[in-house]
């Protein structure tokens, strides 16, 4: 299972490469974007082992119920705020409120990467 913040919009299509390896391997996407776009423009592009939300990554992690899914490994993409160098401490704060949320609904054996 596949859990990614800040659906991909531009650039490398994570959320496209995502729905690619679950096809090839098993598992499924769980993809949060607070911005409708990103989720309607990638709608045509993915398969129905990708689920695409619009919503407050915070609030979606929070409420995401992960207990069908205890025996699986988890990879869970941080990716929803852009780093503005100029204010970096708002998107420091945000990821960090998203990585509380997630945290206790992870094992031990569970992979978290943070972008930007």
């Amino acid at each position: 299972m596949i859990i990614e913040t800040g659906s991909s919009a531009w650039g490398t299509n994570s959320t496209v490469l995502f729905d690619n390896y679950v096809n090839s391997w098993g598992g499924y996407v769980y993809s949060v974007d607070i911005r409708a776009k990103p989720m309607l423009d990638l709608k045509k592009k993915v398969t129905n082992k990708t689920f695409l939300y619009c919503q407050d990554s915070v609030k979606f992690l929070k409420e995401l119920n992960l207990s069908n899914f205890d025996k699986y490994k988890k990879l869970v993409y941080l990716d929803s705020m852009d780093v503005n160098w100029e204010k970096p401490i708002e998107s420091m704060i945000h990821c960090l409120r998203e990585y509380l949320a997630i945290i206790p609904k992870l094992n031990k054996h569970d992979l978290i990467l943070i972008d930007d």
